[in-house]
């Protein structure tokens, strides 16, 4: 006999860090198929880094397994199944690069919204019949993450400064300075500026406008 529902729901809130929620979708998709594409997910990016903590991953890999390929649309997919998952846990996104793409993002070697973009072009790619990896889909439109340096910080901080802004964060309003701290990640599009890095470059060039 299999494992019941209520003790899968178990295993993958205690073992995985999930919601009940999370749990019972995962559970309840593809005839079963989802849950075991999701363990093949974990366990492959746990094989990467030996050190990740179970929940944790588990967690990283429910959201994406559940919410971010939920949410992939293409002309070409099956309105019922567009993931083209089987029971046994087969997907057009094949779970060894889906695993890759979770262990490059938690690593910061890619960021959020280029994992997004892999994420869509894998799925582009196998409904297609292609077979690249992960790592050449990342390479081919160049998303490799690269920090941004202490020059570019201050040019985008310096851009990004409003006098009144300053005026009220040096008469105390210290909250404000997240706003300008917003402006320069909106700023960026890429997902590059680090909040705290930002926000001590800020407070040094607001500082330059003491009396």
């Amino acid at each position: 006999m299999g494992v019941l529902p209520d003790e899968e729901i178990k295993i993958m809130t205690e073992e995985y860090g999930l919601t009940i929620k999370d749990a019972m979708s995962l559970i309840s998709l593809n005839e079963g198929g989802r849950v075991e594409y999701f363990r093949n997910v974990v366990d492959e990016v746990l094989s990467m880094d030996g050190n990740q903590d179970q929940k944790h991953v588990g967690r990283l890999v429910g959201n994406w397994v559940l919410h971010e390929m939920g949410g992939l649309t293409h002309v070409d997919a099956d309105e019922e199944n567009p993931l083209r998952m089987t029971a046994e846990g087969d997907c057009v996104i094949d779970y060894k690069n889906l695993a890759s793409l979770i262990h490059y993002l938690d690593t910061n070697k890619i960021t959020g919204k280029s994992a997004k973009r892999v994420l869509a072009k894998l799925f582009e790619q196998g409904l297609s019949g292609m077979e690249n990896t992960t790592k050449e889909v990342i390479e081919e439109a160049g998303l490799w993450f690269h920090p941004l340096s202490n020059e570019q910080y201050e040019e985008l901080a310096r851009s990004v400064l409003d006098m009144k802004v300053v005026e009220q964060i040096l008469a105390g309003k210290d909250g404000k300075i997240n706003f300008l701290v917003g402006q320069m990640m909106r700023k960026d599009g890429d997902g590059k500026v680090d909040p705290q890095v930002a926000t001590a470059v800020l407070r040094r060039l607001i500082e330059e406008h003491r009396k």
